[in-house]
């Protein structure tokens, strides 16, 4: 399809020189406020942000447009702007010959998704940097990845001779690459999915399954969260321990490799090797957001004590060091330090001596420590050893220790910029941690996330994509409305405040109403097509959920708290919206399946109506311990999992008090469970149906205020019948209790 041949070589690993603090070039980028921007902002290249005086320039000059897009902790895009962006000759031949445009993938990533495609159709790879040769039309024509210095130079003049001599051959080529993009863009025609879906993609993954070391592929080896999040729900519908096997064996891999930062905590990105040891070292807020609800899922299902660890670690570590002081969290910490890829995470023998003395030797046996090292003589740390039981007080304090020297050391740059899709990710994690680890301190910085959202990042009503020294910018995509109606519902079920849900709500809304194809179902990634060529949708999960995955999520949850028919049906039809490429690609769309599993082919149901929880009223003198009397009533032909479930995969019925005023539930009496027998489990369930009765035993504290109060209980449960089961959901009613 492109003219010119040639496509960026693989990268292989390099040092990075510091950039020079006495700046003889400064660009158009000096007054961006993305902190990648800023990086380029003294190159000797004429670099432009993107906007209209660039794209002018183009037209005005009859010059083709260098496009660069990466981000701030991509190590290769450091590399490259070294060996080229620094370069005098390099930039004579930019400056001279085409109008230089630098992108953050991050704070445009409408951009970067548009010319991905078209690089990934013109060569079959793709990457970061992302480097595209565009007509002044913005047509791309010619892309490729990382190009090193002698190649890039016999690259530009390729193309500078090519433009100059075969304009017509060039732009014809152009063409076919917009055109080809446009037809990748057009929606497809919805349809009904079949149920057989799920279990080709749970097959799909089953095959590229790396039954050793876990992960889907040799190497490098990505966590990819949507296909475990799949998996995940997958296995609560089925009970097919294979599933959760894979899971587990993925996590376990996970958490003792290099990969998971062994004492402060956190993700890498990703592992360049095939035993997930030798990690490529940013971390990106992405990352810890998608991973951490998989490991408490894991954990509800297994009760591994490993998988609280990491959580918790990982949490700790977003609070200590991505927390922005208005309440969103950064972007991502870069992969270099001092010029050099992964020096602050690395440690020699000798250096963990300096730190824990006599404890040195034990230390460097568990966590792989060694005088060879895995890069350049250093190693990075891993559980090369189960550690005994009896020493875990111990290795905590040299974990500690080794913590509080590694922050002495120069840090990873942090891109500080804060974006609105990502933090609504981070919003689900921080609610589902406080509702499986009942740690307040999740719960208010969750409550913090959605504060920051709903005020920081709106205007005029709309939100905003990106947040950086106070100021926020740039236009909403869907994937930031999607992401934080996900956040705010996950908020309000942890809660149970009816202003998260109410904003839930109003974001939902919103998303439909700048977003929604009314004609084929499912969301337009951007509100108009603007400044792009082409306007698409977006549903192949990648290193993030597709925004129409989120979305659908998103939708089905509205629809499972609230019983509202609407958006249940805005959900199912989101899925069906992509039905020729679930039923071709089902595993490449782990997110939309998640959605789909959850309400399978059986017609729109209520939740609310499935379910109904009331309470009698009960009258008290301060002091007292009285019992409550609550009623479930639920659906003919629909039952719930009993209070203890007779599978871990299972979500158990359990119900809880909300009080604040000195009245506290001491316990909860629930009835015999019944068995029932159904087609995804070979042994019998332990269940509720029909009417059920609880008894809670309530005591009223000796400063309780007189009078009528009323006391509110939430009831948790998933509601299934004999060929599906619902989103778990949560409910809620009030009880009025009088104090004497």
């Amino acid at each position: 399809m492109a003219i010119l041949l040639s496509s960026g070589c693989q990268a292989q690993s390099t040092k990075q020189t510091p950039p020079s603090r006495a700046y003889k070039y400064t660009n158009k980028l000096i007054n961006e406020t993305s902190p990648y921007l800023l990086q380029h902002a003294h190159n000797p290249v004429n670099w432009y942000p993107w906007g209209a005086e660039a794209l002018d320039k183009s037209k005005r000059e009859n010059k083709p447009i260098f496009l660069s897009i990466g981000y701030s902790a991509c190590h290769w895009c450091h590399v490259m702007e070294r060996e080229d962006f620094e370069n005098e000759e390099v930039a004579k031949l930019l400056n001279d010959n085409f109008v230089c445009i630098k992108v953050d993938r991050e704070q445009r990533p409408d951009i970067d998704s548009q010319y991905m495609l078209a690089v990934q159709m013109m060569t079959r790879s793709g990457g970061w940097p992302l480097s595209v040769f565009l007509t002044p039309e913005r047509k791309p024509f010619f892309g490729g990845t990382y190009f090193p210095r002698t190649e890039f130079l016999r690259l530009l003049n390729r193309v500078t001779e090519v433009y100059t001599t075969q304009p017509a051959k060039l732009r014809e080529s152009a063409d076919r690459v917009a055109e080809a993009m446009a037809s990748a863009s057009k929606s497809e025609r919805a349809g009904n999915v079949p149920t057989s879906v799920l279990r080709a993609a749970a097959n799909s993954l089953k095959g590229n399954y790396d039954s050793v070391n876990g992960g889907f592929s040799p190497k490098p080896k990505f966590p990819q969260a949507p296909n475990l999040a799949f998996l995940l729900s997958y296995y609560r519908k089925t009970g097919d321990k294979t599933v959760l096997q894979m899971v587990t064996n993925t996590l376990d891999h996970i958490a003792n490799g290099g990969i998971y930062d062994q004492i402060g905590g956190g993700f890498h990105r990703y592992s360049t090797d095939s035993l997930w040891r030798i990690p490529h070292f940013e971390k990106m807020l992405y990352d810890q957001a998608l991973l951490v609800p998989i490991y408490l899922d894991a954990y509800q299902i297994t009760h591994k004590p490993r998988y609280k660890q990491v959580v918790q670690e990982t949490l700790s570590f977003l609070i200590r060091e991505l927390l922005d002081k208005d309440g969103g969290f950064y972007s991502s910490l870069d992969a270099d330090s001092e010029g050099e890829e992964g020096k602050f995470y690395l440690w020699t023998p000798a250096q963990v001596e300096e730190v824990l003395g006599k404890d040195a030797p034990l230390f460097a046996e568990l966590y792989g420590v060694t005088a060879t090292g895995d890069l350049e003589g250093k190693s990075v740390l891993h559980i090369a050893k189960p550690a005994p039981a009896n020493i875990s007080p111990r290795l905590e304090t040299m974990r500690q220790k080794l913590l509080n020297a590694r922050a002495k050391r120069i840090r990873p740059h942090t891109d500080d910029k804060v974006l609105t899709s990502w933090n609504g990710l981070m919003l689900v994690a921080f609610a589902r941690a406080y509702i499986v680890l009942d740690n307040p301190a999740y719960r208010d910085t969750a409550v913090q996330i959605a504060q920051f959202l709903t005020k920081r990042m709106m205007q005029s009503g709309q939100l905003l994509h990106n947040y950086r020294l106070g100021k926020a910018d740039t236009t909403g995509l869907l994937e930031d409305y999607a992401c934080t109606a996900y956040g705010l519902a996950s908020l309000y079920e942890a809660t149970h405040e009816k202003k998260w849900l109410d904003a839930a709500q109003e974001m939902a809304t919103q998303m439909a109403v700048l977003f929604g194809d009314k004609e084929n179902g499912g969301f337009y990634a951007t509100a108009t097509q603007g400044d792009l060529l082409t306007r698409w949708k977006d549903a192949l999960d990648n290193a993030t959920p597709s925004s129409n995955g989120v979305a659908a999520l998103a939708l089905a949850k509205l629809a499972a708290l609230t019983g509202d028919n609407s958006r249940h049906e805005q959900a199912r039809k989101t899925v069906e919206a992509f039905q020729s490429l679930v039923v071709r690609l089902p595993s490449a769309l782990p997110t939309l399946l998640i959605t789909y599993q959850a309400f399978g082919e059986a017609s729109v149901i209520k939740s609310a109506a499935v379910v109904q929880l009331q309470a009698e009223s009960l009258t008290a003198h301060p002091g007292d311990t009285v019992t409550a009397t609550l009623r479930i009533r639920i659906q003919k032909g629909w039952h719930v999992n009993a209070h203890q479930p007779s599978e871990g995969y299972l979500i158990p019925t359990t119900l809880k008090l909300v009080s604040d005023n000195g009245i506290t539930m001491l316990k909860v009496d629930y009835p015999p469970s019944e068995k029932g027998r159904f087609a995804f489990s070979k042994a019998p369930l332990s269940i509720y149906r029909g009417d059920v009765v609880l008894k809670a035993t309530i005591h009223i504290g000796k400063k309780a205020p007189r009078g009528k109060m009323p006391l509110t209980f939430v009831l948790s449960y998933q509601p299934c019948n004999d060929r599906a089961c619902l989103l778990p959901t949560k409910i809620m009613t009030n009880m009025t209790l009088t104090v004497e």
